[in-house]
C-alpha cells in the first residue's frame, strides 16, 4: 500500500510560489490570483515567496497539488508541466527549493502526501518592479489552460 492509497479529503491546492516584488518572478502569484477569481469549491489556492515545511500539513489534506512558478530563460522557453513525488534525497537544509522535498516532509511528517504536479512557466524579467513582460504574461495564460485541465481530470485520479 502506497501513501497515495490511504484515505483523502479529496480537495486540490494550488501553491503559487516566487518572489512577487521581481517581475516575472511574480507568475506564481498572479496565476494564484486568477485561480481565487474561477471561486471553484475544493479548491485551495496559496500565494507565498518560498515553499516551508508548513505547507506540509496542507499538502496531507489534499487528493492533488498543483505548484506553479517561474524560471529563467536558461531553463526553458516553454511552459512545462511535470508530475512530482517525494525525493527524501534531497533534503539537505530548511530551505526548500524543490517541491518534491516538501513532498517527502509531507509524507514523512503525515504518511501520506497527494498526486502532484510543477507548472514551470518561462520569464525573462527577474529585475525588482511589478511588471511582467510579454512571455510572462502569454506563460501565464498556457499555464491556466494546463491548470484548468488537471483540476478537470483530478476526479478520474484514484483516491
Amino acid at each position: 500500500m502506497t501513501s497515495k492509497d490511504l484515505p483523502v479529503i479529496g480537495d486540490i491546492v494550488i501553491i503559487g510560489y516566487g518572489d512577487a516584488m521581481r517581475g516575472d518572478g511574480a507568475v506564481g502569484h498572479k496565476i494564484a490570483q486568477r485561480i481565487v477569481q474561477w471561486g471553484l469549491p475544493d479548491v485551495r489556492v496559496i500565494a507565498t515567496p518560498r515553499l516551508t515545511p508548513e505547507i506540509s500539513e496542507e499538502l496531507s489534506q489534499s487528493h492533488l497539488a498543483i505548484f506553479v512558478h517561474a524560471i529563467p530563460p536558461s531553463r526553458g522557453e516553454e511552459v512545462t508541466a511535470q508530475a512530482l513525488d517525494p525525493c527524501p534525497s534531497k533534503i539537505t537544509s530548511s530551505r526548500i527549493e524543490d517541491p518534491c522535498v516538501l513532498l517527502s516532509i509531507t509524507q514523512a511528517t503525515y504518511g501520506r502526501y497527494p498526486y502532484a504536479w510543477c507548472i514551470e512557466v518561462p520569464g525573462v524579467n527577474f529585475d525588482f518592479g511589478p511588471n511582467l513582460s510579454p512571455e510572462a504574461e502569454h506563460g501565464i495564460g498556457v499555464a491556466l489552460e494546463r491548470i484548468n485541465h488537471l483540476i478537470e481530470e483530478s476526479c478520474y485520479l484514484p483516491v
